[in-house]
């Protein structure tokens, strides 16, 4: 990565956008796209904090973003959990999950 960009993992409070579950406890339908996206954590990176989320919220089609419950700054992706399922944390844009490796999403 280099020294102008940040890496990021966010995580927010979904308590309003948790998919329904049926009486066994199976999630019926993914949940809503806010959800889907956002549920596991986020990582991205920008040039700067106010980057990184301004590309979540692009991400969302403009959408206001819940409240933040973390953000961790220069991340190490490698300690995450999800570090096997993610995109390429040195190019600017989500990385987790994966939308970086989309043909429409990697950098020139």
């Amino acid at each position: 990565m280099t020294d102008d960009l940040l890496r990021c993992w966010v995580e927010f409070d979904l308590e309003r956008n948790v998919p329904e579950t049926s009486s066994s406890g199976i999630n019926l339908d993914g949940g809503s796209r806010r959800y889907r996206i956002l549920g596991r954590g986020i990582g991205v990176t920008g040039y700067d904090e106010a980057d990184c989320l301004a590309l979540i919220r692009e991400l969302l089609d403009g959408d206001d973003l819940p409240p933040i419950l973390r953000l961790d700054r220069d991340v190490n992706v490698d300690a995450l959990t999800i570090a096997n399922e993610a995109g390429v944390p040195v190019w600017r844009g989500v990385w987790f999950p994966r939308l970086n490796l989309e043909p429409a999403n990697r950098p020139e």
